[in-house]
């Protein structure tokens, strides 16, 4: 177990570093606002933190005290930009139909990023509460 947790951390940092790398060089500055661009780094380097915290079962009562705050913030914060994503989305479509990038498409990235981020969150539920 511990085997596939290792796993899906090192895929997740993997994949956070390409996303930001690629959205760095290839998107608009105007397509998301700064605060948007600063809140996804802070939640994915938090979940991150997390994990990590989590597989290598750091025990500092105070690290544990103040997860039992930043966990669920954590999942907050993920479902807060969901639902800005969701309010978004019919600009988003519309904006990746000239870029030729079907509505199923921007669904699919949508769905992807989401079961992506479950293990996170639940990870890092586990290891403020568990």
């Amino acid at each position: 177990m511990r085997g596939l947790l290792l796993i899906y951390i090192v895929s997740y940092a993997v994949v956070y570093l390409a996303v930001y790398i690629a959205d760095a060089l290839l998107s608009n500055p105007d397509d998301a606002p700064l605060w948007e661009q600063v809140a996804d780094v802070t939640l994915l380097s938090v979940g991150f933190a997390g994990m990590v915290f989590y597989y290598l079962d750091v025990d500092r009562s105070g690290l544990l005290a103040g997860w039992k705050i930043v966990a669920p913030a954590l999942l907050l914060g993920q479902l807060g930009m969901f639902i800005r994503f969701q309010l978004q989305r019919p600009q988003l479509v519309a904006g990746a139909e000239k870029d030729d990038i079907s509505e199923r498409e921007v669904t699919a990235i949508e769905v992807g990023t989401t079961v992506f981020l479950i293990p996170s969150l639940i990870l890092n539920l586990a290891y403020a509460y568990l």
